[in-house]
């Protein structure tokens, strides 16, 4: 296992966005087969944290903030 580096940015290849959830249980509560829907959470999030293990994508969470007193962490 490489050291895990964590990047900022919602430019994100969909296919591993998904593929993480698929991993994870979030999977379970998300549209994971529906595409536009996926990729409308990744674009529109205020602030999208990633953890990566190499390139593998390991960690996502998903904020819609005001950037300075309120936000709401979705992974």
């Amino acid at each position: 296992m490489e050291k895990i580096i964590y990047r900022y940015g919602n430019r994100l290849d969909l296919d591993q966005v998904i593929e993480l959830y698929r991993a994870s249980t979030l999977g379970e509560r998300r549209l994971v087969d529906n595409r536009a829907t996926m990729e409308n959470m990744i674009e529109h999030a205020n602030l999208v944290v990633t953890a990566w293990d190499g390139e593998l994508l390991v960690g996502i969470a998903r904020t819609l903030t005001d950037f300075s007193y309120v936000g709401y962490l979705a992974a």
